[in-house]
Protein backbone atom coordinates (compact mmCIF):
# COMPACT_ATOMS: atom_id res chain seq x y z
CA UNK A 1 0.00 0.00 0.00
CA UNK A 2 1.29 3.23 -0.90
CA UNK A 3 0.51 6.51 0.43
CA UNK A 4 0.97 9.64 -1.84
CA UNK A 5 0.25 13.52 -1.29
CA UNK A 6 -0.36 15.08 -4.18
CA UNK A 7 -0.59 19.20 -4.69
CA UNK A 8 -2.30 20.11 -7.96
CA UNK A 9 -4.02 23.09 -9.22
CA UNK A 10 -7.71 22.64 -9.11
CA UNK A 11 -9.42 24.45 -12.55
CA UNK A 12 -12.35 23.84 -10.94
CA UNK A 13 -11.87 25.44 -7.61
CA UNK A 14 -9.08 28.31 -9.50
CA UNK A 15 -6.35 27.29 -6.72
CA UNK A 16 -3.74 24.64 -5.85
CA UNK A 17 -5.27 21.85 -3.41
CA UNK A 18 -3.71 19.38 -1.54
CA UNK A 19 -4.76 15.19 -1.23
CA UNK A 20 -4.27 12.00 0.00
CA UNK A 21 -4.42 8.99 -1.74
CA UNK A 22 -3.65 5.41 -0.45
CA UNK A 23 -2.78 3.17 -3.35
CA UNK A 24 -2.42 -0.47 -3.81
CA UNK A 25 0.55 -2.23 -5.53
CA UNK A 26 -0.43 -5.11 -7.68
CA UNK A 27 -2.69 -5.46 -10.91
CA UNK A 28 -4.60 -2.20 -11.16
CA UNK A 29 -8.23 -1.81 -11.90
CA UNK A 30 -8.74 -1.10 -8.55
CA UNK A 31 -12.06 -0.37 -6.23
CA UNK A 32 -11.99 3.44 -5.28
CA UNK A 33 -13.45 5.18 -2.26
CA UNK A 34 -13.59 8.80 -2.32
CA UNK A 35 -13.81 9.48 1.90
CA UNK A 36 -14.58 12.98 3.23
CA UNK A 37 -13.85 14.94 6.76
CA UNK A 38 -15.72 16.67 8.91
CA UNK A 39 -15.90 20.39 9.45
CA UNK A 40 -12.52 21.91 10.86
CA UNK A 41 -10.73 19.02 9.45
CA UNK A 42 -8.52 18.70 5.99
CA UNK A 43 -7.05 15.82 3.50
CA UNK A 44 -4.78 14.77 6.13
CA UNK A 45 -7.59 14.08 8.72
CA UNK A 46 -8.00 10.51 7.96
CA UNK A 47 -4.87 9.41 7.98
CA UNK A 48 -3.98 11.28 11.37
CA UNK A 49 -6.78 10.26 12.97
CA UNK A 50 -8.39 6.93 11.85
CA UNK A 51 -6.66 3.11 11.02
CA UNK A 52 -8.11 3.99 7.15
CA UNK A 53 -4.53 3.03 6.17
CA UNK A 54 -5.23 -0.06 8.44
CA UNK A 55 -8.38 -1.16 6.69
CA UNK A 56 -7.49 -0.04 3.23
CA UNK A 57 -4.17 -2.75 3.66
CA UNK A 58 -5.49 -5.96 1.94
CA UNK A 59 -8.63 -4.83 0.56
CA UNK A 60 -7.41 -3.96 -2.65
CA UNK A 61 -9.00 -0.62 -3.30
CA UNK A 62 -7.77 2.69 -3.24
CA UNK A 63 -8.44 5.28 -0.93
CA UNK A 64 -8.59 9.44 -1.91
CA UNK A 65 -8.97 11.77 0.77
CA UNK A 66 -9.36 15.80 -0.58
CA UNK A 67 -9.94 18.32 1.50
CA UNK A 68 -13.50 20.29 1.56
CA UNK A 69 -12.24 23.31 3.71
CA UNK A 70 -15.19 23.75 5.48
CA UNK A 71 -17.68 24.13 2.59
CA UNK A 72 -19.61 21.33 2.45
CA UNK A 73 -18.38 19.55 -0.83
CA UNK A 74 -20.96 21.55 -2.78
CA UNK A 75 -20.96 24.53 -5.15
CA UNK A 76 -20.91 27.48 -2.84
CA UNK A 77 -23.50 30.28 -3.32
CA UNK A 78 -20.62 32.96 -2.87
CA UNK A 79 -17.36 31.06 -3.62
CA UNK A 80 -15.86 27.66 -4.98
CA UNK A 81 -17.36 25.32 -6.89
CA UNK A 82 -16.41 22.15 -5.06
CA UNK A 83 -18.76 19.63 -5.72
CA UNK A 84 -17.81 20.40 -9.52
CA UNK A 85 -14.54 19.26 -7.79
CA UNK A 86 -14.91 16.31 -6.16
CA UNK A 87 -17.48 14.86 -8.64
CA UNK A 88 -16.17 15.90 -11.61
CA UNK A 89 -12.35 16.96 -11.83
CA UNK A 90 -11.35 14.55 -8.71
CA UNK A 91 -12.49 11.67 -10.44
CA UNK A 92 -10.98 12.64 -13.61
CA UNK A 93 -7.76 13.27 -12.63
CA UNK A 94 -7.27 9.94 -9.99
CA UNK A 95 -8.71 7.73 -12.99
CA UNK A 96 -5.71 9.50 -15.12
CA UNK A 97 -2.98 9.22 -13.02
CA UNK A 98 -3.67 5.81 -11.59
CA UNK A 99 -5.10 2.60 -12.86
CA UNK A 100 -8.56 2.90 -10.96
CA UNK A 101 -12.12 0.99 -12.41
CA UNK A 102 -13.70 3.29 -14.29
CA UNK A 103 -17.26 1.07 -13.63
CA UNK A 104 -19.88 2.83 -11.48
CA UNK A 105 -19.97 -0.32 -9.26
CA UNK A 106 -16.28 -0.11 -7.98
CA UNK A 107 -16.65 3.56 -7.53
CA UNK A 108 -17.86 4.48 -3.63
CA UNK A 109 -18.53 7.85 -1.69
CA UNK A 110 -18.20 8.38 2.11
CA UNK A 111 -17.63 10.54 5.41
CA UNK A 112 -18.19 11.28 8.41
CA UNK A 113 -20.15 14.88 9.85
CA UNK A 114 -19.67 17.28 7.25
CA UNK A 115 -18.41 14.75 4.74
CA UNK A 116 -21.42 12.81 5.91
CA UNK A 117 -23.47 15.89 4.20
CA UNK A 118 -21.34 15.79 0.61
CA UNK A 119 -21.10 12.14 0.35
CA UNK A 120 -25.42 11.51 0.21
CA UNK A 121 -25.71 14.81 -1.29
CA UNK A 122 -23.03 13.50 -4.30
CA UNK A 123 -24.87 10.30 -4.19
CA UNK A 124 -28.34 11.55 -4.78
CA UNK A 125 -27.27 14.65 -7.37
CA UNK A 126 -24.86 12.16 -9.43
CA UNK A 127 -26.50 8.69 -9.23
CA UNK A 128 -24.67 7.76 -12.27
CA UNK A 129 -20.85 7.38 -10.82
CA UNK A 130 -21.13 5.82 -7.11
CA UNK A 131 -22.00 2.23 -6.71
CA UNK A 132 -22.64 2.85 -3.10
CA UNK A 133 -22.00 5.59 -0.62
CA UNK A 134 -21.87 5.95 3.44
CA UNK A 135 -22.61 8.48 5.79
CA UNK A 136 -21.36 7.73 9.29
CA UNK A 137 -22.40 10.83 11.92
CA UNK A 138 -23.48 12.66 8.64
CA UNK A 139 -24.68 16.13 9.19
CA UNK A 140 -28.08 15.40 7.23
CA UNK A 141 -30.05 17.75 7.87
CA UNK A 142 -27.86 20.71 7.04
CA UNK A 143 -30.28 23.30 7.53
CA UNK A 144 -29.88 23.15 11.71
CA UNK A 145 -26.90 24.88 11.47
CA UNK A 146 -28.35 27.56 9.96
CA UNK A 147 -29.57 28.40 14.15
CA UNK A 148 -26.58 26.91 15.56
CA UNK A 149 -23.59 26.97 13.41
CA UNK A 150 -21.15 25.45 15.37
CA UNK A 151 -18.00 26.39 13.97
CA UNK A 152 -19.61 26.28 9.79
CA UNK A 153 -20.36 29.76 8.44
CA UNK A 154 -23.36 28.54 6.38
CA UNK A 155 -24.25 31.75 4.50
CA UNK A 156 -21.08 31.66 1.99
CA UNK A 157 -21.76 28.22 1.08
CA UNK A 158 -25.65 28.27 0.43
CA UNK A 159 -26.70 32.08 1.35
CA UNK A 160 -29.79 32.65 3.59
CA UNK A 161 -31.69 29.58 4.84
CA UNK A 162 -34.66 30.26 2.03
CA UNK A 163 -32.02 30.02 -0.77
CA UNK A 164 -30.46 26.95 1.14
CA UNK A 165 -34.33 25.14 0.80
CA UNK A 166 -34.45 25.94 -2.89
CA UNK A 167 -30.81 25.04 -3.91
CA UNK A 168 -31.23 21.49 -4.24
CA UNK A 169 -28.66 20.91 -0.83
CA UNK A 170 -31.77 19.83 1.66
CA UNK A 171 -31.03 16.16 1.64
CA UNK A 172 -34.63 15.97 2.68
CA UNK A 173 -36.17 17.38 -0.16
CA UNK A 174 -33.21 16.41 -2.92
CA UNK A 175 -34.50 12.63 -2.03
CA UNK A 176 -38.03 13.45 -3.92
CA UNK A 177 -36.44 14.47 -6.72
CA UNK A 178 -33.67 11.86 -7.57
CA UNK A 179 -33.78 9.06 -9.16
CA UNK A 180 -37.56 8.20 -8.26
CA UNK A 181 -40.17 7.94 -10.78
CA UNK A 182 -43.73 7.91 -10.36
CA UNK A 183 -43.65 4.18 -10.05
CA UNK A 184 -41.01 4.16 -7.63
CA UNK A 185 -38.16 3.07 -9.86
CA UNK A 186 -34.91 3.60 -8.06
CA UNK A 187 -32.81 1.52 -10.19
CA UNK A 188 -30.11 4.00 -11.05
CA UNK A 189 -29.73 5.21 -7.27
CA UNK A 190 -26.86 4.11 -5.21
CA UNK A 191 -27.07 2.23 -2.70
CA UNK A 192 -26.77 4.51 0.44
CA UNK A 193 -26.47 3.65 3.79
CA UNK A 194 -26.38 5.65 7.04
CA UNK A 195 -24.92 5.31 10.75
CA UNK A 196 -24.79 7.05 13.57
CA UNK A 197 -27.46 9.72 12.96
CA UNK A 198 -27.46 13.73 13.67
CA UNK A 199 -30.72 14.56 12.57
CA UNK A 200 -32.81 14.71 16.57
CA UNK A 201 -34.70 17.24 15.65
CA UNK A 202 -36.31 15.95 12.87
CA UNK A 203 -36.75 12.04 12.93
CA UNK A 204 -39.75 12.20 10.95
CA UNK A 205 -38.02 13.66 7.91
CA UNK A 206 -35.88 11.08 7.94
CA UNK A 207 -38.10 8.43 8.15
CA UNK A 208 -39.64 10.12 5.35
CA UNK A 209 -36.18 10.09 3.36
CA UNK A 210 -35.72 6.30 3.74
CA UNK A 211 -38.55 5.34 2.29
CA UNK A 212 -38.42 7.97 -0.34
CA UNK A 213 -34.74 7.06 -1.17
CA UNK A 214 -34.81 3.94 -0.08
CA UNK A 215 -31.86 4.30 2.22
CA UNK A 216 -30.69 1.98 4.86
CA UNK A 217 -29.50 2.85 8.32
CA UNK A 218 -26.75 1.02 10.15
CA UNK A 219 -27.21 -0.04 13.80
CA UNK A 220 -23.84 1.88 14.51
CA UNK A 221 -23.80 3.58 17.78
CA UNK A 222 -21.99 7.21 18.28
CA UNK A 223 -18.56 6.70 18.90
CA UNK A 224 -18.01 2.66 18.21
CA UNK A 225 -15.31 1.90 15.90
CA UNK A 226 -16.90 1.86 11.83
CA UNK A 227 -15.00 0.94 8.39
CA UNK A 228 -16.38 2.39 5.16
CA UNK A 229 -14.33 -0.06 3.65
CA UNK A 230 -15.37 -3.02 5.97
CA UNK A 231 -18.88 -1.74 4.53
CA UNK A 232 -18.16 -1.93 1.12
CA UNK A 233 -15.32 -4.65 1.06
CA UNK A 234 -16.80 -7.10 3.13
CA UNK A 235 -20.09 -9.81 2.82
CA UNK A 236 -21.47 -9.01 6.33
CA UNK A 237 -23.14 -6.48 8.50
CA UNK A 238 -25.83 -5.22 10.17
CA UNK A 239 -28.77 -2.97 9.48
CA UNK A 240 -31.49 -1.06 10.76
CA UNK A 241 -34.61 -1.96 8.90
CA UNK A 242 -35.70 1.55 9.09
CA UNK A 243 -35.12 4.28 11.29
CA UNK A 244 -37.95 3.84 13.70
CA UNK A 245 -37.19 0.89 15.31
CA UNK A 246 -35.33 1.45 18.24
CA UNK A 247 -35.91 -1.89 19.86
CA UNK A 248 -36.79 -5.73 19.19
CA UNK A 249 -40.74 -5.04 19.02
CA UNK A 250 -40.44 -3.80 15.22
CA UNK A 251 -41.30 -5.99 12.84
CA UNK A 252 -37.45 -7.24 12.03
CA UNK A 253 -34.86 -7.18 15.48
CA UNK A 254 -31.93 -4.35 16.09
CA UNK A 255 -29.06 -6.10 14.49
CA UNK A 256 -31.42 -7.51 11.81
CA UNK A 257 -28.11 -9.94 9.94
CA UNK A 258 -27.84 -9.92 6.07
CA UNK A 259 -25.26 -10.93 3.58
CA UNK A 260 -24.14 -7.62 2.08
CA UNK A 261 -24.75 -8.51 -1.90
CA UNK A 262 -28.40 -9.68 -0.94
CA UNK A 263 -29.50 -6.53 0.34
CA UNK A 264 -32.14 -5.04 -1.76
CA UNK A 265 -34.11 -1.79 -1.15
CA UNK A 266 -37.09 -1.77 1.30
Amino acid sequence: MAWISINFESKALGMPVMTNVLMPQGRGGYKTLYLLHGAGGDYASWLLKSRVADYAEGNNIAVVMPSGNNKCYVNNRYGKDYFTFLTEELIEKCETWFDLSPKKEDRFIAGMSMGGYGAVHAALKRPELYGKAFSYSGLLDISERFLRPQGLDLKPVFGEKEDFSTAAADLFELTHKTGINSSGNVDKLPEIFIGAILTSNHPTRLDLMVKKALIIVLDVPPGSAVSAIDLLCHHNFFIFPSAGVKNNKGKLPVGFHVPFLQISRF
